[in-house]
């Protein structure tokens, strides 16, 4: 049994996620973790990995990458689930996955 950590726990999609975790038998443990935490999972589920300027210069919101570099580094998971509304919506010319 593995330990999930969990992003943004403590959002309404968080607690989802969680509660869904906490009822399937193969999950040990899910525990909210978020950047700079030291919390060693299995299973990493990223639900907010941030808001702010595009990496890429778009100016449209996406993800944090330094939070996401942190929450690695943090956790050391050996799976990284991303949840992202571009997988949601597909990929478009301008909005690539």
């Amino acid at each position: 049994m593995g330990t999930v950590g969990i992003d943004a726990a403590d959002t309404e999609l968080g607690r989802a996620v969680a509660a869904l975790a906490a009822a399937d038998p193969d999950v040990g443990a899910a525990v909210p973790v978020g950047p700079g935490g030291a919390v060693t999972v299995d299973d990493l589920v990223v639900l907010a990995p941030g808001v702010g300027a595009d990496v890429l210069g778009t100016s449209v919101p996406g993800t944090g990458l330094a939070d996401v570099r942190s929450l690695l580094a943090g956790a050391s998971p050996r799976h990284v689930v991303l949840v992202s509304s571009a997988m949601v919506y597909g990929a478009h010319p301008d909005t690539p996955v």
